[in-house]
């Protein structure tokens, strides 16, 4: 191919990739309803943040909390900002992070390996791998955090194969910048991950030097950017950063009652699935890398890259997935080097075996879904009404296992790998408007919630329990919310003058008849609390039941 033929290819593909992002990752951001707790926990802040004008210290219903640091918080107020209190808004800077993550990896890849195509690849397989949109399409901090740990470590890699000292230094101050923001969004662990990769990268490259001065500007700037900040939220809230540090870094990381708490083996078991489908072409990767014959030390840096943050997390007694975003950058590049060098070399065989087995599975998955709506296999995915829904579904995997059957008849390497990609397109495009009712009903109840709005005034007294008080907060736009058990908020709950607002069986039997007459009640829980209520309530006291919630009302003539 000629290299203007290439060129024009090239820029074919990436006008195609950013298409697709915006198709995949921004058109239809707002479409399903905000998930519990998380997604309310992130957007109430957010809007708290503000609507209060205090942009050094986070709350959620008007309560202490310092559960992370503040960047994501403020990027989340400017979007809601911008684009109103919405789910689009809300959702919107993981959705851009995750671009701007495939981006940077894009440019690594061409600028490292020299090769437009082995970025472009790295980037196409970044943001069709399911972590990558599940993740980057909801509004929690990881997709972000992932960005600049992204930019960290791989901007040090770029910088260190640099020759040219002054470009070398103006990549080290966008590290220092990229890893001060890191701080600001997650806290401690943007300062230990890029350690852990680049320190053993160096003393494997015996660079003792570049370890012990080369690292001090990154690091200082890191400083220089985050200290601002961390100077102004301990004269703030002097307990932020023991708090923050002690119970949210080490309980979390070594404590045997840590929250999460998951085996060693937790990411690895779940790390297949997460890679789809993508995990299909591991093995054809794998060989394509031990046949590269480019620079041994890239390949090298970036497996340390991928492997010891992996290990890093699994050693952690607390474990949620996202917190192994920060790898699948890293793990794009590999598969990138690693199918190009396959698609190049004849003695691999495993891209069309790899494909193969991705159709099967595929196949499977539109069995399961057939026996499931028809024969009654297992507890129904959807009901009755849903029909438009299983339908999309079952639309979006047959034109995927079509699309990826067609390549397999076809014998070039580099269409099976684009197609293993695009077998997941049509899914990440209708997943949106295909979530179940069951699911709404358990973990979305913000569409239910916002029906009641106009029968809450503003001098009603609201209560819930720790399950929803996100999403009641973020519906009615209130931060002065009793709660029923403390949740998530135990230590907001243990200042002197919010501990009123934890509320016993006693204290919300004499709330209510304190406010009787004079102020309507509205509770939002968990049913486990139905007992508890209606023996506080008078007997003229509305309920409404959606899936696990109910909801009280009490009424005041007007």
């Amino acid at each position: 191919m000629s290299n203007n033929r290439k060129t024009t290819w090239s820029t074919a593909l990436i006008a195609a990739l950013v298409i697709g992002y915006f198709a995949v990752y921004l058109v239809n951001l707002g479409t399903r309803p905000l998930a519990r707790m998380d997604e309310f926990r992130y957007s109430e802040i957010a809007r708290e943040m503000l609507a209060s004008n205090n942009w050094v210290a986070p709350r959620l219903n008007g309560l202490r909390y310092f559960e992370k640091p503040v960047l994501g918080y403020w990027a989340g107020a400017a979007s809601i900002g911008l684009f109103g209190e919405n789910n689009f808004a809300s959702r919107l800077p993981s959705a851009l992070a995750a671009g701007f993550t495939a981006l940077f990896i894009g440019l690594l890849g061409t600028r490292l390996w020299r090769n437009r195509g082995t970025g472009i690849l790295a980037a196409f397989i970044y943001l069709t791998s399911l972590v990558v949109f599940a993740i980057g399409t909801i509004n929690i901090l990881d997709s972000l955090l992932t960005l600049w740990l992204t930019i960290t470590i791989g901007g040090y890699l770029w910088a260190w194969q640099e020759t040219d000292a002054r470009r070398r230094r103006l990549l080290k101050i966008v590290i220092g910048f990229s890893c001060g923001l890191a701080f600001l969004t997650k806290g401690f662990l943007a300062l230990v991950v890029p350690l852990i990769v680049v320190v053993p990268f160096l003393a494997w490259r015996r660079q003792w030097k570049e370890m012990f001065t080369g690292l001090w500007l990154p690091f200082g700037l890191a400083f220089v950017v985050a200290a601002p900040w961390a100077l102004l939220v301990h004269q703030q809230e002097p307990d932020f950063w023991r708090y923050f540090f002690w119970e949210e870094h080490i309980r979390r990381f070594a404590a045997d009652n840590a929250q999460h708490s998951n085996p060693f083996w937790f990411f690895l078991a779940a790390l297949p699935a997460m890679a789809l489908p993508w995990t299909c072409l591991f093995p054809a990767a794998l060989a394509g890398l031990r046949r590269q014959a480019g620079d041994k030390a890239l390949v090298g840096f970036v497996a340390l890259w991928a492997v010891i943050p992996f290990l890093f997390y699994s050693i952690a007694r607390g474990k949620l997935l996202p917190y192994i975003l920060p790898c699948f950058p890293p793990l794009a590049l590999l598969l990138a080097v690693g199918l190009q060098e396959a698609a190049a070399n004849v003695s691999v065989a495993y891209i069309k075996p790899g494909l193969r087995a991705l159709m099967i599975l595929w196949g499977a998955l539109l069995l399961a879904l057939f026996l499931n709506h028809f024969a009654g296999v297992g507890t129904p995915f959807f009901d009755a009404t849903e029909n438009g829904r299983w339908g999309a579904l079952v639309a979006a995997i047959a034109a995927g296992l079509v699309l990826g059957l067609v390549a397999l008849k076809n014998s070039g390497r580099n269409l099976q790998i684009l197609a293993t990609g695009l077998a997941v397109v049509p899914l990440l495009l209708v997943i949106q408007f295909a979530i179940p009712n069951s699911t709404r009903l358990s973990k979305m109840p913000g569409a239910v919630l916002a029906t009641m709005v106009a029968d809450v005034p503003p001098d009603a007294v609201v209560i819930s329990d720790g399950r929803y008080v996100h999403a009641v907060a973020w519906i009615f736009k209130r931060n002065d919310i009793y709660l029923l058990n403390s949740g998530e908020l135990m230590y907001g709950l243990s200042y002197p003058d919010d501990r009123p607002r934890l509320l016993t069986a006693d204290s919300l039997r004499q709330l209510v008849e304190r406010v009787a007459g004079r102020h309507p009640v509205f509770i939002v829980c968990d049913k486990s609390f139905d007992g508890t209520i209606d023996a506080a309530l008078p007997d003229t006291a509305r309920r409404l039941s959606s899936g696990s919630m109910i909801v009280w009302q009490t009424a005041v003539a007007r």
